[in-house]
């Protein structure tokens, strides 16, 4: 899974519900989609989609709160003419912010995410620290270049982004259609504001966050 809220200064904090509440909001949310349309949507985009207000607003701060007790932790790395910027593993996640790790295992979330992809989805081994991990672009030059998200795993690779915390200008860059004979790949961008989700195959569609200003993070 993968992230991106801009903070309000005079919020107070929202108690994360526990795993019943949050199964509970997540699945009232899910019975108002129309999840045959978004099936549809998904499947003409190459297996790509974007829906800009996902998470219910009493998720939102929760999520914002986990991310936050995770930034003493951060690994920042760089590798040149590929990637700069930070990250949390699912490891310190599952010890300082164990609400991102209860998102990532929703029952109702995962099974709606099985029937937009038609997939069996599956966890990723216990010991992948980015089964579902926090990023963080939030110093100047942070950014990562093109690439697919393929898996090291038999099978399809799925990453799911949702927007957490978004101070910048920075956007998500897709191209679709990347792997089909004879068809032009397809350009857009997206910007991962508190909430919003991209949901995509990486082994079809190819992704990038150029160098933005400050500051972006983001919960894969």
């Amino acid at each position: 899974m993968n992230a991106a809220v801009k903070t309000a200064a005079a919020a107070a904090p929202q108690p994360a519900p526990d795993r019943a509440g949050l199964s509970r909001i997540l699945a009232a949310y899910l019975a108002g989609l129309d999840n045959a349309a978004l099936r549809r949507r998904f499947q003409q985009q190459d297996e790509f989609i974007f829906i800009e207000d996902f998470l219910p607003a009493e998720l939102i701060a929760p999520l914002q709160a986990a991310m936050r007790a995770t930034q003493p932790k951060v690994n920042r790395n760089f590798i040149p003419g590929h990637k700069k910027g930070g990250s949390v593993s699912r490891h310190t996640i599952d010890s300082d912010a164990p609400f991102i790790a209860e998102l990532y295992r929703d029952e109702p979330f995962r099974e709606w995410l099985r029937q937009l992809c038609g997939a069996p989805l599956q966890d990723s081994p216990q010991d992948d620290p980015h089964a579902y991990a926090l990023y963080f672009y939030t110093e100047a030059g942070d950014h990562i270049g093109w690439h697919y998200d393929t898996s090291y795993y038999k099978g399809s690779r799925y990453t799911l982004l949702l927007g957490v915390v978004d101070d910048s200008s920075c956007r998500l860059e897709y191209k679709l259609y990347t792997k089909i004979p004879g068809r032009a790949p397809e350009a857009g961008a997206v910007a991962l504001k508190p909430g919003a989700l991209v949901f995509f195959n990486g082994d079809s569609c190819t992704t990038a966050s150029p160098r933005p200003p400050p500051a972006t993070s983001a919960w894969r």
